[in-house]
């Protein structure tokens, strides 16, 4: 390469000496000359060039120890127009350890590009200088290494880091901030700017699904209404109302409806009949309506919280779908040999004056999970008749 030495005043501006391996060439009234003795002009260019370089006071071989740091020296950015650092290491770095500084006056490290390295992983990063200075700081993870390769290469002109369509990407790799601003033209060629919601999503139109999901011009969408399994709910042809059952029905169907249905057609003043229910330590609660009847007269206590029971007969609550082989959560036993009462929290009529009477409690009442209830039928006449249902649906509720 040839090395151009500044003339020190105007005479030696006509003849000076360019000398590379004892060659001479003269440069006539400012005019260079090549070592073909051909002169430098636009035809003929001083061929100059800033070759690749490799930064050697920013890399390094040397394995670090747990949680050890390197520092590169500061280093001129000038002529150059990419950074690329590479590093290899066999444990991972701490978090944001790979650091590519820059500074403006070799002191002050204003400007940096953080990166998290994975073991075992091979990671290229590029950076445009930004600052007069450039430095490269990296910071071991709680393991010592055993291999460690950081090089930092100066181009004058370089390509980002790429990938292969195929693979992962994560937050650490390399990659370009592109900011685009896009304009759209209108059906009358007129041109406006896309806008985001006001959450931040790209907003669209659904004009050109019009035919589709609209028959108003998109004053109102066509929808259809899903369930769980992705069957569409039901609009009845004749009345365009929508199609629905009770959820109590619904949890009928599903199989989780249950019910205890049972009478004493012989039953004598002051005789009891009583059922105790325990329900189990979940959210899945037993929402329960009831009904009783009497011929002459009987009164039905509930209580919660009852404690101390003793013998009884177990019975079984049947599944209001046949079809299905779900048993209830809740545990019943009939006539107790003994029993606490606990806490009464209701109390009803049905039938007086020697007249058949009616009662039922229509609103579910949600009994309390891990809680012993006693439900107590009492006759107030002699040579009575009662007769009585409990039902409900076990349910976890959704929110």
């Amino acid at each position: 390469m040839v090395e151009l030495q500044r003339p020190a005043n105007e005479k030696e501006a006509n003849e000076f000496i360019i000398d590379e391996n004892s060659y001479q060439a003269k440069a006539r009234r400012r005019n260079l000359v090549d070592e073909n003795g051909n002169y430098i002009d636009s035809d003929n260019p001083l061929p100059v060039e800033i070759p690749p370089c490799i930064c050697e006071e920013n890399s390094t071989t040397t394995p670090l120890l747990a949680d050890a740091t390197f520092t590169g020296e500061a280093v001129m950015t000038n002529g150059f127009g990419i950074i690329y650092v590479n590093v290899y290491s066999d444990q991972a770095s701490a978090t944001n350890g790979l650091i590519v500084e820059q500074s403006t006056d070799g002191t002050n490290w204003d400007f940096n590009d953080i990166y998290t390295i994975p073991a075992t992983t091979g990671k290229t990063f590029s950076v445009q200088p930004s600052g007069r200075y450039i430095r490269v700081k990296y910071i071991n993870g709680d393991t010592d290494q055993t291999e460690f390769r950081l090089q930092t290469v100066m181009k004058n002109t370089g390509l980002d880091s790429s990938h292969r369509v195929q693979d992962t990407l994560n937050d650490d790799d390399d990659g370009r901030l592109r900011l685009s601003v896009l304009k759209l033209r209108t059906a009358q060629n007129n041109y406006v700017s896309g806008s985001a919601t006001n959450t931040g999503n790209f907003k669209v139109s659904l004009e050109e699904f019009e035919s589709d999901i609209s028959t108003n011009s998109n004053s109102q969408l066509k929808t259809t209404v899903y369930d769980e399994a992705g069957n569409p709910a039901e609009v009845d042809d004749s009345t365009h109302t929508l199609q629905t059952i009770e959820y109590e029905h619904h949890e009928l169907h599903y199989g989780s409806h249950f019910f205890i249905c049972d009478y004493d057609s012989s039953i004598q003043s002051s005789e009891t009949i009583e059922f105790v229910i325990t329900t189990s330590n979940t959210t899945k609660w037993a929402h329960m309506v009831l009904d009783f009847a009497s011929i002459l007269g009987a009164s039905l206590e509930i209580y919660e919280g009852s404690t101390n029971v003793v013998g009884g007969t177990t019975v079984t609550p049947i599944n209001n779908n046949r079809n299905s082989t779900n048993t209830s959560s809740l545990t019943v036993i009939k006539d107790p040999t003994s029993i606490t009462d606990g806490t009464r929290i209701a109390g009803y009529l049905a039938g007086a004056n020697r007249e058949s009477g009616f009662n039922s409690r229509d609103r579910e009442i949600i009994l309390k999970q891990n809680t012993i209830y006693l439900f107590r039928f009492t006759s107030l006449s002699n040579s009575n008749a009662i007769s009585f249902c409990g039902e409900w649906y076990e349910h976890t509720n959704k929110n």
